[in-house]
């Protein structure tokens, strides 16, 4: 017997947590699928007040319904100058609050219409050839799994009351002293730590509390934990980062890991407003029929989660800049000479993938990140007439590497963001990104053969052909990178006015020296052969760079 009820918890709680976390998915794909191009345009809108961006910070959190996403991208959005420390911390503040909204969600009485409500979606979605149907329909599926999976959490956890083993177990975790409640504390931060949600920690929370397995009290000590536990994912977010998105995940830490401790202390007390707010004890149980129910505990549990954020956010932010001002003093800046020469990732991070509509912004301006850093060939072919500079930079086979390894990763992402259920819309600007990064792939790879082959011909004749090819090249790729940054007609229309006629000049130039210089050696032909082609192509992919931009607008 006990064997049987034991394996019907483990079904419902596992099969329910399973149903849950996908409805989650659901309803933050088909929201930030709908409210995509608004939520970038949100993003944007993001300024130096502290207290727009925590505003900003909730609205996003409310549509994308991940905290942890939200952060995630403001670690990106600092460590790449797109944010300043001061915007970042007030959005992940303001991120706190909006996760909450979850809750509240969960404590809507309709938990029995989420199975038709999965149904009847989940129709719509299979059927519908509109892009703001489906996608509507795939949130609506979600909200449906999500009531689902905790009916079916709830239901598996009540069996637990049927075994004392594990009964004796749960009695370890109880909010009754101040030791129970850091204990249960531990407990919420170690199981959102593991399960890496904070809404599914707090929907395991509401469903072990529901069953009656655990009182309310307790429930809520395990929820504060869960404010802490979610703050790992900002944390190894930011590792491998820049100084200020570490700056900026340490500053989540600080303010959830602090906010929870006083609110620990003042258990108690906080206790009785949430019960005076409510206008009873949430823990209650009231029968139905043969029915044990606890009719306000969700609403009890929705109301801790949002009255500990919103009151954290209204001691803390004033005191943001001051924060911030700290955070720079005692994390300063690490980067050494070579991590200026040759600059890592800037906007694009894994976890970006679950925000599209923004992802594929941050993938275009790290493109154009790539094509400025081109230059930097440039530079060093330059350089390279002082020794004693040569010394302290890098060579252009650690910059090529550099930008192999770069470019890759955002073949890599990209073909990460095709695999999601995007807009035909967004999967047609996905596609002609893709294209835009197979140019620049095949652009640098060109200019890295171009100052390899001057290189060796730096000590021969021709040197107005060497200086005019590298000024040319600095140009053309400064004027290239300027279009792919700010896609302006203009721009673009001069790349392409300047690239229109690389093959006649090219041809004209090797006229001039293969022929008419009997000087040159036949090692010295080859060579600006070889140079004339390779600028040829470097013009030709610039000009091709410029028609994608033309037939994006």
């Amino acid at each position: 017997m006990t064997y049987d009820i034991v394996m019907e918890m483990i079904f419902k709680t596992v099969g329910g947590l399973g149903i849950f976390l996908v409805g989650m998915k659901y309803m933050s794909e088909g929201m930030q699928a709908v409210a995509g191009s608004r939520l970038r345009q949100l993003i944007h809108a993001a300024t130096k007040n502290r207290f727009v961006a925590c505003g900003l910070g909730i609205i996003i959190t409310c549509i994308i319904q991940s905290s942890s996403i939200t952060t995630v991208m403001v670690v990106g959005f600092v460590n790449s100058g797109l944010m300043s420390l001061t915007q970042g911390i007030g959005v992940i503040i303001g991120a706190n609050i909006g996760t909450t909204i979850t809750g509240w969600l969960l404590a809507l009485k309709i938990g029995q219409y989420g199975l038709p409500i999965l149904g009847l979606s989940a129709m719509v979605f299979a059927f519908a050839r509109k892009d703001k149907l489906h996608f509507s329909a795939m949130t609506f599926m979600g909200i449906g799994m999500i009531f689902f999976g905790l009916t079916l959490m709830s239901e598996g956890f009540k069996a637990i009351r049927d075994v004392p083993e594990f009964i004796g177990w749960f009695t370890v975790f109880t909010a009754d002293s101040f030791a129970g409640v850091l204990k249960c504390a531990l407990a919420g931060a170690v199981l959102t730590t593991v399960v890496q949600s904070s809404s599914a920690a707090l929907g395991i929370a509401i469903g072990i509390a529901s069953a009656g397995v655990i009182s309310f009290h307790t429930a809520a000590a395990l929820v504060l934990g869960v404010n802490i536990g979610t703050t790992i994912t900002a944390f190894l977010a930011s590792l491998g980062t820049g100084t200020n998105a570490k700056r900026a995940a340490y500053a989540h830490i600080v303010f959830n890991v602090v906010g929870a401790l006083y609110i620990i202390v003042l258990f108690p007390y906080y206790m009785k407003i949430i019960e005076y707010l409510i206008g009873g004890d949430p823990g209650l149980m009231v029968m139905r029929g043969s029915q044990e129910t606890y009719p306000h505990i969700i609403k009890g549990i929705a109301l801790v989660h949002s009255g500990f954020n919103i009151a954290n956010c209204v001691l803390l932010i004033p005191f943001v800049p001051k924060f911030a001002r700290l955070l720079t003093r005692l994390i300063p800046e690490t980067a050494g000479p070579e991590d200026k020469e040759i600059e890592r990732i800037k906007f694009l991070l894994e976890e970006a993938v679950a925000m599209p509509d923004t992802a594929l912004g941050l993938a275009e301006k790290e493109q154009s990140g790539q094509v400025k850093k081109l230059i930097a060939f440039v530079d060093c072919y330059r350089q390279l007439d002082d020794l004693k500079k040569a010394k302290k930079t890098v060579n252009i086979e650690d910059i090529h590497e550099s930008n192999r390894i770069i470019l890759g990763y955002i073949q890599t992402f990209l073909k990460n963001l095709m695999e999601r259920d995007i807009s035909f819309e967004l999967s047609e600007q996905l596609l002609h990104i893709m294209n835009r990064n197979h140019l620049i792939v095949s652009l640098e790879e060109s200019v890295y053969e171009l100052i390899s082959v001057l290189e060796n011909f730096r000590s021969t004749a021709a040197p107005t052909l060497t200086t005019g090819i590298i000024e040319s090249t600095e140009t053309i790729i400064m004027t290239t990178c300027d279009a792919l940054k700010n896609n302006d007609p203009q721009e673009v229309e001069i790349l392409l006015t300047i690239t229109a006629g690389g093959g006649e000049t090219m041809k004209r130039i090797r006229n001039t020296y293969l022929s008419g210089q009997e000087h040159l050696s036949p090692e010295d032909k080859s060579h600006i052969l070889e140079i004339t082609n390779l600028f040829e192509r470097i013009v030709w992919l610039c000009n091709s760079l410029g028609s994608v931009l033309a037939a994006d607008r």
